[in-house]
């Protein structure tokens, strides 16, 4: 097994058990402040496509309409693309799982 596979595996093998205690997490803020939550899963949200719309703005500038994914973005725009779209999912799963525990 190669260390990428390796660390491919051990990141799949953390991920479901960080999700279920963050959902957790989110259970017992949504019984207990449920608008702080919901404010910072806004924050998340919103912090999230603000760094997505400054990484695809530089795309536009040099006048490329349409593109998926990475290839053409600079290092920067790159990483920030990538964390914009992380705590944009952050955000969603904490509001979902809001949802779910919600009383």
């Amino acid at each position: 097994m190669s260390q990428r596979s390796g660390a491919w595996n051990t990141g799949i093998n953390l991920a479901l058990p960080v999700l279920a205690l963050s959902l957790l997490g989110v259970a017992h803020l949504a019984r207990h402040a449920p608008l702080g939550l919901l404010a910072g899963a806004g924050v998340l949200m919103a912090s999230g496509f603000g760094l997505f719309a400054v990484a695809k703005a530089s795309l536009l500038r040099q006048e490329r309409w349409v593109s998926f994914g990475t290839a053409h973005m600079t290092r920067r725009h790159r990483i920030g693309y990538r964390v914009g779209y992380a705590l944009m999912i952050a955000g969603a799963v904490v509001t979902v799982g809001f949802l779910i525990a919600w009383p």
